[in-house]
């Protein structure tokens, strides 16, 4: 499986965050790279957007395999789809 660049899967979590945001009626402007999406999202939804970014991607998203320390940021998140997918 070819692990996408940096670029390429900062623009793909952007559309599936603004997506989720836009679908449950808050507002998806102002998310960047240091978003902590713990913060801007609960449980369920970072799920969904996990699970977009997976078929989007054609990723191996899997949280049992990711390292956050306290939080997760959008920078954090494709940090660690890099590395699981390398």
């Amino acid at each position: 499986m070819e692990t996408c660049s940096y670029s390429e899967l900062y623009e793909i979590i952007l559309e599936v965050i603004h997506a989720k945001l836009s679908q449950e009626g808050n507002d998806p402007n102002g998310v960047d790279e240091n978003t902590d999406l713990m913060e801007l999202l609960d449980s369920f939804s970072i799920l969904d957007v996990i699970m977009d970014i997976e078929d989007r991607a054609t990723v191996d998203a899997d949280l049992a395999k990711m390292d956050f320390a306290n939080r997760m940021t959008v920078r954090d998140l494709i940090k660690e789809i890099i590395r699981i997918n390398s």
